[in-house]
């Protein structure tokens, strides 16, 4: 058995399609099936027939890793994410709301184990 403190859990940033087997990134999903105005729903994880994880899927895999004790969370590839061109200053979508990275991120974030007066770590 491989103890659960050096697992990793990987997250996916592309679609598969589960008729062709085709693949797309999560930044050719948003310039394909979303606008700035009608941005993908957080809570879609399939498109046609092209499933892939977004952002609440992401999130709740996150929690999942840390209420399990997994070591962390890795990321397959973070070069398929909303990247700067599409997402951000130099793009129409918004980094915040439709970057994976960022949802992952803020996730962590949100579930760190608190500090108390004492300067060590409580749990969650």
């Amino acid at each position: 058995d491989i103890p659960k403190e050096v697992l990793t859990m990987g997250l996916p940033f592309y679609s598969r399609d589960v008729k062709t087997g085709d693949w797309k990134t999560y930044e050719d999903l948003l310039k394909t099936h979303s606008t700035p105005e009608k941005p993908l729903d957080p809570s879609t994880n399939i498109i046609d027939s092209a499933y892939f994880n977004g952002i609440e899927m992401l999130q709740q895999k996150v929690d999942y890793a840390r209420e399990k004790g997994i070591k962390g969370v890795m990321i397959w590839e973070v070069g398929q994410d909303c990247l700067s061109g599409v997402c951000g200053v130099d793009g129409p979508f918004d980094t915040e709301t439709t970057s994976l990275l960022v949802a992952v991120h803020n996730q962590v974030q949100a579930t760190q184990p608190k500090e108390v007066d004492n300067g060590s770590k409580s749990e969650l």
